[in-house]
């Protein structure tokens, strides 16, 4: 059989491997290539897929065989998408559609770290043939994901300079355009004008074009235009309705429309639900969107049905596999709730966490990779050895975002029980070489946050105390000290070195030497359990041979740290000061707060979200705050959440009798350039922004009372 025959009878395989699935109500037309572009275009991929399967003889083309190939990638068929990528590269290399195939299948591959090998194919591709416009915009495509849009913008431009009228490239360049005004700081307002009149000249063009009116929709949605995106979002539910990626976002604007009240929402949404249910319901991924609308629409019974129906109908795809990882986290959150009191929901969690790592087939090792740390963070002292060994080889083989807690913590821990030190040197020294490549695989965005240098130090810092205290478990001291030093000079913040060395002190005889130690780790501020502060305790009782004087002697460390902390307050105060980017926002009992109503007196607005662990952590702090100053008629205190799910942020909040002011930030977070949560603002009288607090703050009504008493002894400067 010749290759190309070969080809063709995978792809006829594969066609009538599943049964046919409805196509969109909008069909274009045309070639089938031409068809299959536009349902990738409508991101209605199962319909694409379906409309593939329908025409099996006309897959004979290469263009459409592409796209058929990424159709699949991106319905989450990655299996088939790779294997007929793979056929195609086998039968003709010199191809551009096999290149295409290739690219599409490692580009959209949701499952491996192949953003590699998809650009090098995309590249190749583009070579063959710079002017076919289904190949400038895969070239396009795979750049723009790979984090890299501003090297998109000349290939855009060029294409556009002989192809004006081309909707899909005036989209492009307005999302690259969009994009790139949110990267400055601040977010630049002229360079979003002229995303929106490329949408516009787009939609005049053609007011069929799906994406000039989605795509828009959802960018303006982000930024708190809701009126204008549901107008937007709407449309394109019209020319797309059986796209469950459209739909889901003109669902999403609905939601957003009527924040207070969501029925609504759901009367005018539930029709669209019905009809994409019908329509794809035989697609596990148009499922999974399903069900999270009923979820976000409270429907528990439809949602849990849906759910139960991919479960069962579906069990090794894709969608399963998420709805599995939904159920364990959901497990998760209560089980580090304060006031949720269930004792078995540790183990529950282990054992769901133990069910996922042990199922058949995993087809995203990065969720895979998840599961194995979850079970090395709820591992404890009934945890055997060689048990605790497999979940830190599990995080190595298929964790790859979080090096500092592989190989670093794994390390630690095998260290901290005296058990397979070979494996945990290993790992230590792995870990050097994973953290810096880490670390530079962020490079761009760490240096947009001038933050480079600080986490490349942080890194090697992290994995240098691993194998600095790998080898003090290991009974080489000198080694050790050598480590941990050159470790806490590259991070002096960090709170696990200090205690490290204090341990090895103490451990040398060298007591003073273990206490200046111990008392430079105890001042360093943590979420967590600082070890070194329960290690100063004992080593006092020792020295003294009682507890006795112990909250006088910490008290005086504590009064030096309050001093130092004092003065780096100080130090953060700007000397010039941006104005406070206007917002009317509504707060979650209904009532709408301008900005303009701030003036003349201090102003501390904290960004937050339910899904921000330290924003949840500093959350009681930050209460107490509001509780000391709630009285105080020259200071306002506003939070700010991102959460979109506004019945539930209520709930929370109720539930942990917390009542300081909560406005919804309905996109102003984004338009106001705030990238990391939590981030509190303190607005002077004048209206602009003095300090910047990024991060969890443990002493935080007391550092926050300190930046307002400097900005209130402030004179107004006009």
């Amino acid at each position: 059989m010749s290759r190309s025959r070969f080809v063709l009878s995978l792809v006829v395989a594969t066609v009538l491997a599943s049964p046919p699935r409805p196509a969109s109500g909008q069909n274009p037309g045309g070639t089938l290539a031409d068809r299959l572009s536009w349902f990738n275009y409508a991101m209605d991929y199962a319909g694409g897929v379906a409309e593939a399967r329908a025409h099996p003889q006309e897959l004979r083309d290469g263009r459409a065989m592409a796209w058929y190939v990424l159709l699949l990638a991106r319905d989450q068929e990655t299996g088939a998408s790779l294997a007929l990528a793979d056929s195609l590269m086998a039968a003709d290399r010199e191809s551009v559609w096999a290149w295409f195939a290739r690219a599409a299948a490692l580009g959209y591959h949701a499952y491996a770290d192949s953003s590699a090998a998809a650009l090098a194919a995309s590249d190749t591709m583009y070579r063959r043939a710079p002017r076919d416009p289904d190949v400038v915009w895969l070239r396009v495509a795979t750049v723009m994901n790979n984090g890299r849009t501003q090297d998109v913008i000349p290939i855009v431009d060029s294409f556009l300079a002989r192809n004006p009228s081309s909707t899909r490239f005036l989209v492009v360049r307005a999302n690259a355009t969009w994009f790139l005004a949110g990267q400055m700081r601040p977010p630049s307002q002229a360079m979003r004008d002229t995303a929106e009149l490329l949408w516009a000249k787009a939609r005049s063009v053609d007011s069929t074009d799906v994406r000039a009116w989605q795509v828009s929709g959802t960018y303006l949605l982000d930024v708190g235009r809701i009126e204008d995106a549901y107008a937007l979002l709407r449309r394109a539910s019209e020319l797309a309705p059986l796209s469950p990626g459209v739909q889901g976002d003109y669902w999403h604007a609905l939601r957003s429309r009527h924040a207070q009240d969501l029925e609504p929402a759901k009367a005018e949404a539930l029709p669209g639900i019905e009809r994409v249910l019908a329509a794809r319901g035989s697609d596990p991924a148009a499922l999974a969107t399903i069900a999270s609308q009923y979820e976000a629409f409270h429907m528990a019974e439809a949602q849990r049905a849906v759910e139960e129906r991919i479960l069962s109908e579906h069990p090794a795809s894709s969608a399963a596999e998420w709805m599995l990882v939904k159920r364990y986290r959901a497990v998760a959150t209560k089980v580090a709730d304060t006031t949720v009191h269930d004792s078995t929901l540790k183990g529950t969690y282990r054992g769901m966490l133990t069910a996922f790592v042990q199922r058949p087939t995993h087809l995203n090792t990065q969720l895979l990779g998840e599961a194995y740390m979850e079970l090395f963070f709820v591992a404890d002292s009934t945890t055997n050895a060689d048990t605790l060994l497999s979940f830190i080889l599990g995080m190595e083989r298929y964790e790859t975002v979080n090096p500092q807690i592989v190989y670093a913590r794994g390390a630690i821990a095998l260290a901290d029980r005296g058990v397979h030190l070979d494996q945990a040197e290993r790992l230590a020294r792995q870990g050097a070489i994973a953290g810096a490549k880490r670390v530079e695989q962020s490079r761009e965005f760490l240096q947009a946050m001038d933050q480079y240098a600080q986490a490349r130090d942080a890194m090697s810092a992290t994995m240098g105390d691993a194998l600095g205290w790998v080898y003090f478990r290991e009974g080489r001291t000198a080694d050790a000290e050598l480590q941990l030093r050159e470790a806490l000079e590259l991070s002096p913040r960090d709170m696990t070195i200090p205690n490290h060395l204090g341990r090895l002190f103490e451990a040398a005889g060298a007591p003073d030497s273990a206490e200046a130690y111990y008392m430079r780790g105890a001042m360093i501020p943590t979420p967590f359990k600082n070890p070194s502060r329960a290690a100063l305790q004992a080593l006092y009782v020792t020295r003294h041979g009682s507890a006795e004087g112990y909250d006088t002697y910490y008290a005086s460390i504590r009064d030096r740290d309050r001093a130092r902390r004092r003065a780096a307050v100080s130090a953060e105060l700007k000397a010039t000061r941006d104005t406070l980017p206007a917002f009317t926002l509504v707060s979650v009992g209904g009532d709408t707060v301008r900005s303009s109503a701030l003036a003349g007196r201090v102003t501390v607005i904290n960004f937050w979200g339910m899904w921000c662990g330290p924003c949840v952590l500093e959350m009681p702090e930050l209460q107490r705050f509001w509780r000391q100053v709630g009285r105080d008629t020259t200071l306002h205190l506003l939070t700010i959440s991102n959460d979109p799910d506004l019945t539930a942020l209520k709930e929370w909040l109720q539930r942990h009798n917390y009542d300081v002011p909560v406005l919804v930030d309905a996109g102003y977070g984004g338009r106001a350039g705030v990238q990391a949560y939590p981030t509190t603002w303190f607005v002077d009288r004048a209206g602009r922004i003095a300090f910047v607090k990024v991060g969890w703050s443990e002493e935080l009504a007391e550092e926050f009372g300190w930046r307002v008493d400097i900005l209130k002894a402030e004179a107004i400067q006009h």
